[in-house]
């Protein structure tokens, strides 16, 4: 018999999360700050839209060495498209998606403007 481990669901009006670990209010806050208002950083940046789908990117690479544990405050939000689904997306060259976005970090810096702006 298999036990899986408890999850908790943390829903907003756009998107539904879940993490293994419950992360703390403040970061729950400010995941749904980000995702309400400034939605995905490439599509808002590069074309001022919102996008759809939008999900967490915790910033990855030697550089950061953040991994995605839940302590690590760099993360930045991308729809899917740019996240997973398709060829444009982190996942599927993020060597390619760098030189075409900007990097990760220069995206978390401008997500940090966007968020002390809408505070």
């Amino acid at each position: 018999m298999q036990k899986y481990k408890e999850r908790t669901l943390i829903k907003t009006n756009v998107i539904m999360f879940e993490w293994k670990k419950k992360p703390s209010k403040q970061l729950q806050k400010r995941y749904a700050l980000a995702i309400e208002k400034v939605g995905c950083c490439v599509c808002r940046r590069e074309l001022g839209l919102m996008g759809d789908n939008i999900q967490i990117h915790h910033l990855r690479g030697l550089a950061h060495n953040t991994g995605t544990s839940l302590k690590s405050r760099k993360w930045i939000t991308l729809c899917a498209y740019h996240h997973l689904t398709s060829n444009d997306s982190y996942h599927h060259s993020p060597f390619d998606w760098e030189s075409k976005h900007g990097t990760q970090q220069e995206l978390w810096e401008w997500l940090q403007d966007q968020l002390d702006n809408e505070s």
